[in-house]
């Protein structure tokens, strides 16, 4: 079964040639022209990725990626004019996966949907129908052992964590920093490691990866602004990441 697309964006021609590119790879799209209309295709179609247009009348791409997020860990992918640091830090921290700056290339953004499939169906992430792989090599495995460590449980069959006694609300790419974290737990991770695990080959940036260890350290640190948990550590070359949790 193919995978099933939410593609919301006021400019029909776009939504017509994005559109028509998705199907001629085999995924199944679903199409919104403002953002109340998304969120009813959401709730209605269950898709297994999202594309927001940030610039939508009635509710625009921030609003309605926050409250998907707010429910669902589905990837979500955000279509936005300007590469501004304000767009693109608030989108990610609203929960967007990922960002594409108008204008853009129709393969580049095909191949950004086929990496975020990739992540989300090797976290095991899905809406709907299950998630499957979609083209493309896939990265090596982690190894995947349940993990309780200084008060931080990792459990990989529910896709969660507590820390301390209390639940972690993680989404995808969350979810799988800190899996690879635990997984060399103590040991200094490179920047590069983390980026090609989590986004492959596209998508990632350190840029990307801050804001997501910043999102990491809001969970685990009683001040993230003085990280002891999740430290950042100079490697060569660039600098490296330690998860100490006790």
């Amino acid at each position: 079964m193919s995978e099933r697309i939410l593609l919301a964006d006021d400019d029909p021609d776009l939504l017509d040639v994005l559109s028509y590119v998705l199907r001629r790879r085999g995924f199944e799209v679903v199409t919104a022209a403002d953002g109340v209309r998304a969120l009813e295709a959401f709730e209605r179609e269950r898709p297994h990725l999202v594309i927001l247009d940030v610039n939508m009348p009635g509710l625009d791409g921030f609003e309605v990626c926050q409250r998907i997020r707010a429910r669902s860990a589905v990837p979500i992918i955000m279509l936005t004019v300007r590469n501004e640091d304000i767009d693109v830090v608030g989108a990610l921290r609203l929960g967007a996966d990922d960002y594409v700056t108008k204008p853009f290339s129709t393969t580049q953004l095909a191949a950004r949907v086929e990496a975020a499939l990739r992540r989300a169906a090797r976290a095991g992430a899905s809406v709907g129908s299950p998630a499957t792989p979609h083209g493309g090599p896939e990265a090596s495995a982690v190894p995947a052992v349940p993990a309780e460590l200084g008060g931080l449980r990792l459990d990989l069959a529910s896709h969660a964590a507590i820390w301390r006694g209390r639940a972690i609300p993680l989404d995808t790419v969350e979810y799988k920093l800190l899996d690879y974290l635990v997984a060399h737990v103590r040991a200094p991770v490179p920047s590069s490691k983390l980026i090609e695990h989590v986004w492959g080959d596209t998508g990632g940036s350190e840029e990307l990866l801050r804001v997501y260890v910043r999102r990491l350290r809001e969970h685990l640190e009683e001040d993230p602004d003085h990280p002891r948990v999740l430290r950042t550590v100079s490697a060569e070359p660039g600098f490296a990441y330690v998860l100490e949790p006790g």
